[in-house]
């Protein structure tokens, strides 16, 4: 072995984890995958609790994310960036609109 092939050899092994099969292609679920979905919904529905703020859709994008269907690479996470965007520069103002809520004050009919 050359000091050459420890750079591919390091490379190769980063590819590994880097592309560590979905559970949503492989059809098997490893412990491991199990406990990170478990720790994923945890913390989703305690800061959902904290901020009195329930959103299903959350812990689906969570459980996603732990179960392998979005790789942490830039541009799954920009895909998740958009999607949380219009839905908070689209949905936050129908949200508002359709309970009566116009820039902060309760609207009375």
């Amino acid at each position: 072995m050359t000091s050459t092939d420890t750079p591919c050899r390091l490379s190769t092994q980063l590819n590994r984890l880097l592309v560590w099969a979905s559970v949503l292609s492989s059809q098997t679920m490893p412990l491991s995958r199990v406990v990170a979905s478990a720790i994923a919904m945890g913390i989703c529905l305690l800061v959902q609790q904290l901020l009195k703020a329930s959103h299903p859709p959350a812990a689906a994008t969570a459980l996603l994310i732990a179960l392998g269907g979005f790789k942490l690479i830039p541009s799954d996470m920009l895909a998740i960036a958009v999607g949380v965007g219009l839905i908070v520069l689209i949905g936050e103002p129908l949200r508002r609109a359709r309970v009566g809520i116009l820039f902060g004050k309760k609207h009375n009919d």
